[in-house]
């Protein structure tokens, strides 16, 4: 089994461009879209890493992408 790694790029895109669309035709100036934790993550199950810390660490850096995707939009991010 390999590294983790995030591919829902063109997913969380289209999530941010939905939800500007709306704020655009409603007026609003402020909007979050919900990411999954790193904490949340990482109860999917280890193979891979040596301990749960590294395993942790390793969904963290992965949802980094969609984090820093959320915040580049001028949204923020809830992570649940």
């Amino acid at each position: 089994m390999s590294d983790i790694s995030y591919r829902g790029h063109d997913l969380i895109a289209a999530d941010i461009a939905n939800l500007k669309g709306a704020m655009d035709a409603t007026g609003q100036t402020h909007g979050f879209l919900t990411s999954l934790a790193p904490g949340s993550a990482a109860r999917i199950g280890n193979a891979h890493y040596k301990d749960e810390a590294e395993h942790i660490w390793a969904w963290a850096d992965v949802m980094r992408e969609e984090y820093k995707a959320i915040v580049d939009a001028g949204l923020t991010v809830q992570a649940r």
